[in-house]
C-alpha cells in the first residue's frame, strides 16, 4: 500500500470513494442532504485547499494498462483531505491550524491499515508545514475513529466541542498538538505496546512473556487499554483497562463502572515521576467520567 497525493485523473473517482467510504452506497444507508452530498463529491475542491492524499493498493500508484484484468486491477481504497491554515472548508481549525477532514476508507478494505496510514501520513505532512497543531472532528458515537485517533495521540478537546452533528450533539473535537511541552501523554494502546504493558504488570521492566502480552492484547480488544507514555523517551510509565463506552438507556439510575473487573486495572510503573503519573491517571479517568456523561442517550 502506498499513501500519496492524488493525481489529476484521479479526482472523481476520489469523490466517489468518498462518498462509498461513508457508507452512504450501502443497501438501505442513510442518504446525506444535497450540501453534505456535494462535499463528498467534490475531490477537487479539497485538493485545491491543501493535500488531498489516498491510500493505493498498487506498488508506487502504478496505473493498470487495459491488459489487465478488470479483476485484478487495484484501486484506492481510501482518502483524506489535510486541509491548510485559513482553507475554506476547515471548520475546526484556528489561526494556524491545520486541519484532517473526511477520513474515508471503503467498506471492503476496512481492517487494512489504511485510515492509519492515511493519518499518519497526514501527522507527517501537517508537521513539516510548521503548524502547532493539527485539529478534526467526528460523530460523538463514532467509537471506532475516535480509538484509531486516541491511539495516534490525538487529545480530545471537550472546550471545543460547539459545532453539532447530523442528530444535533456536539462534534467530537480531537487536536494533535505538535508543540506540547506535557512530558505525559496518555493515549490508547497499540499492537507494538503489549509486551511493554505487559511487563508494568508483571513489574520487571525487562520481561519478556510473550503468554502475558497476548492475553492483554485480548483484554484490549475487548476494552480499551490506555498508556502513560513519556513523550522524549518513548517509555511506558504507566496503564489503566477501562471499558469501552457504550450509549446510556434513559432509565439507568447510574452510570456503568468505568475500570474494567481485572485484578490490577491501574497500574503505575517504579519510576522518580511515580506522582506525576499516579496523578495523570486518575486526572485521564475523570476526563473519561465527564467524556462518558456526555454520550446520547440510545434511541
Amino acid at each position: 500500500m502506498e499513501i500519496r497525493t492524488a493525481r489529476r485523473d484521479e479526482l472523481e473517482a476520489i469523490g466517489r470513494l468518498t462518498f462509498e467510504g461513508f457508507g452512504h452506497a450501502l443497501p438501505g444507508a442513510r442518504q446525506p442532504d444535497a450540501q453534505r452530498r456535494q462535499l463528498l463529491l467534490d475531490a477537487a475542491g479539497r485538493a485545491a485547499q491543501g493535500d488531498l492524499l489516498v491510500a493505493d493498493r498498487r506498488p508506487h500508484g502504478e496505473v493498470p494498462t487495459s491488459s489487465t484484468p478488470v479483476r485484478e486491477q487495484p484501486a484506492l481504497i481510501g482518502t483524506a483531505s489535510l486541509l491548510r491554515p485559513g482553507a475554506r472548508l476547515t471548520r475546526q481549525a484556528r489561526t494556524g491550524e491545520a486541519e484532517l477532514r473526511l477520513l474515508a476508507v471503503l467498506p471492503q478494505a476496512r481492517g487494512t491499515g489504511a485510515g492509519w496510514s492515511l493519518m499518519s501520513e497526514a501527522l507527517r505532512r501537517a508537521r513539516a508545514w510548521g503548524v502547532r497543531t493539527l485539529v478534526l472532528d467526528t460523530g460523538p458515537t463514532n467509537f471506532t475513529s475516535q480509538r484509531l485517533y486516541h491511539r495516534l495521540g490525538f487529545e480530545r478537546r471537550l472546550e471545543r466541542e460547539t459545532t453539532p452533528a447530523s442528530n444535533g450533539w456536539p462534534l467530537a473535537v480531537f487536536v494533535y498538538d505538535f508543540a506540547s511541552t506535557d512530558p505525559l501523554l496518555v493515549r490508547l494502546a497499540r499492537p507494538e505496546d503489549f509486551g511493554d504493558a505487559a511487563a508494568l504488570w508483571a513489574q520487571s521492566p525487562t520481561a519478556d512473556d510473550s503468554a502475558a502480552a497476548h492475553a492483554l492484547a485480548r483484554l484490549a480488544h475487548e476494552h480499551e487499554l490506555w498508556v502513560v507514555e513519556h513523550r522524549t523517551t518513548g517509555r511506558l510509565v504507566g496503564a489503566v483497562l477501562t471499558h469501552r463506552p457504550v450509549l446510556r438507556q434513559k432509565k439507568t439510575a447510574s452510570p456503568a463502572p468505568l475500570l474494567t473487573s481485572h485484578p490490577r486495572p491501574v497500574v503505575v510503573a517504579d519510576v522518580p515521576d511515580r506522582l506525576s503519573v499516579s496523578t495523570r491517571i486518575e486526572a485521564h479517568l475523570e476526563w473519561l467520567r465527564q467524556v462518558r456523561d456526555l454520550l446520547p442517550f440510545r434511541a
